[in-house]
């Protein structure tokens, strides 16, 4: 997963003079986030649906919206669209989206880890705290 992150990455500075400079920003903080829920790994796995969310991010989302951008004549990256945005502003947008999205996945992930934390900290009270059986 993390050698996925990391191509995303180096897609998009090679590509940062044909992208909005907020949306490279945007993208990379995508990518940073993603990085941050992928290092919670190292303590607890990830479970099926955060692997699932991390793959459709980096693998797909965020190349396919870059990539349609990219793809477009440069002359109508700054003409309003019926939707009454730009494409920039569109793309951006879709960007940011990802961002919030992954930024959701690592309060779950970290979310996770408190309660596992929690639920230990209660285990080992009740497993090794005085109790009124006590003598």
């Amino acid at each position: 997963m993390l050698e996925s992150v990391r191509q995303q990455e180096n897609f998009i500075n090679a590509n940062a003079g044909g992208l909005p400079v907020g949306t490279v920003v945007a993208a990379l903080n995508v990518t940073d986030t993603l990085r941050a829920v992928i290092a919670t790994a190292a303590q607890h796995p990830l479970d099926m649906h955060g692997i699932i969310a991390i793959h459709g991010i980096v693998e797909d989302y965020l190349p396919t919206t870059l990539h349609a951008y990219l793809s477009l004549d440069p002359s109508a990256t700054d003409v309003v669209r019926p939707s009454g945005r730009t494409t920039k502003q569109s793309l951006l947008e879709q960007v940011e989206a990802l961002w919030l999205a992954a930024n959701d996945l690592l309060t779950a992930t970290r979310a996770r880890d408190a309660d596992a934390l929690l639920i230990q900290g209660s285990f080992l009270s009740t497993k090794f705290g005085r109790t009124d059986l006590d003598l």
